[in-house]
């Protein structure tokens, strides 16, 4: 898988002077899901005011493939096929002691399962859009993250959906 971006604490917060240290690692796998519209699956958390691609964390014994199914029919209510890498981004988080390994795919909503199951936090953070590519990528242009790891989150997602769009657009 490619390596589209390594985002340090000083990039996203300049005027950081955290030092990087010992570290936890967080892996988790995301897509970008594609409707039979070809619109684009986002998580709003309308609380923290920024935009996800569904996905989450890796748990112990569990694959890339398993967690992103498992997650994105969590807050979708899809199951998914599995398409090819867009690729991978490592966050550095330092004021947070983390590393946070992203691993995302092209997906396609193959068939509707179920309403999403959200945790409590999750039903009142935040909601399902779907909605064009390019409107996905104005929407995560114009977020403006309020807590501490929405600018790292925002920083991967303008990323990952940049690359996504080269892709799709040469398919």
């Amino acid at each position: 898988m490619e390596l589209l971006a390594e985002i340090h604490e000083r990039d996203v917060f300049p005027q950081s002077n955290a030092k990087a240290g010992s570290y936890k690692l967080r892996r988790v796998a995301n897509a970008v899901v594609q409707n039979d519209k070809d619109e684009i699956a986002l998580m709003y958390l309308r609380n923290d005011g920024y935009h996800l691609l569904p996905g989450g964390k890796i748990e112990k014994d569990e694959d890339i493939e398993s967690t992103l199914k498992r997650e994105v029919l969590e807050e979708t209510g899809y199951d998914i096929d599995i398409g090819d890498e867009v690729g991978a981004v490592i966050l550095y988080e330092e004021k947070l002691q983390t590393i946070n390994i992203s691993y995302t795919f092209l997906a396609r909503a193959i068939a509707f399962k179920r309403s999403p199951v959200l945790t409590e936090p999750e039903k009142k953070a935040g909601f399902l859009q779907w909605m064009s590519l390019d409107g996905a990528l104005d929407a995560v242009q114009k977020d403006k993250p309020e807590d501490l790891l929405g600018p790292f989150l925002v920083a991967r997602e303008r990323v990952v959906l940049q690359k996504a769009k080269e892709l799709l657009s040469k398919s």
